[in-house]
C-alpha cells in the first residue's frame, strides 16, 4: 500500500497539477474553448492562492510521525487535497459540457472524482496530513468551485461549444 499511496499522493503535487493544467489549458485552447480554459486557470491560480494563504494564517504543524514523503510548510487546510479536487472538479464540471455521449462522460466524470478523492486520502495515509486537513482542503475546494461555477454560469462566462 506504500508505493501506490506514495504513486497517488504524488499525482496531487503542486508540479503534477500545474503540468495537468498547463496541458489541459492548451488542449482547450486548441480547441478553442476560450471560457472553458479561462475557467480552470482562474480557478487553479486564485484558490489555490487563498489555500495557501489560509495555511500561512493558520500555521498548524503537521502531524508529528515520519512521514513517508516530503512534506514541508504547514498542514492546514491540505493543498493537495484541495488542488486536486480543484483540477479534477473543474475538469469534471468541462467533460459534463463537453462530452456527449453520456457513458464516457460518466466514466471521465468518476474518473476525475474518484482520483481527487483518492489523492486527499493518501494524504493521511502518508502521515503528513490529519483528516481535518483534507476534509477542510476538499470543503475549502468545493465552496471556491461551487461559487466560480454560479458566477461563470451567472454573468453568462462560461461559453462551451459541444465536442
Amino acid at each position: 500500500m506504500d508505493t501506490v499511496s506514495i504513486a497517488i499522493t504524488s499525482i496531487g503535487n503542486p508540479y503534477s497539477i500545474m503540468t495537468l493544467t498547463t496541458i489541459v489549458t492548451l488542449g482547450l485552447l486548441g480547441f478553442k474553448q476560450w471560457s472553458a480554459a479561462s475557467f480552470l486557470v482562474i480557478n487553479m491560480v486564485l484558490f489555490s492562492t487563498l489555500n495557501h494563504f489560509i495555511k500561512m494564517s493558520v500555521q498548524r504543524p503537521r502531524p508529528p510521525f515520519h512521514h513517508l514523503v516530503y512534506a514541508g510548510g504547514y498542514s492546514f487546510p491540505s493543498g493537495h487535497a484541495s488542488g486536486a479536487l480543484l483540477f479534477f472538479r473543474t475538469l469534471s464540471i468541462l467533460v459534463y459540457y463537453l462530452i456527449r455521449q453520456r457513458v464516457w462522460r460518466k466514466i471521465a466524470i468518476g474518473t476525475c472524482l474518484i482520483l481527487a478523492l483518492c489523492i486527499g486520502l493518501s494524504r493521511i495515509y502518508v502521515l503528513v496530513h490529519y483528516p481535518s486537513d483534507v476534509l477542510a482542503g476538499f470543503l475549502l475546494a468545493t465552496a471556491c468551485l461551487d461559487g466560480s461555477w454560479y458566477c461563470f454560469i451567472h454573468f453568462k462566462l462560461l461559453h462551451l461549444k459541444e465536442s
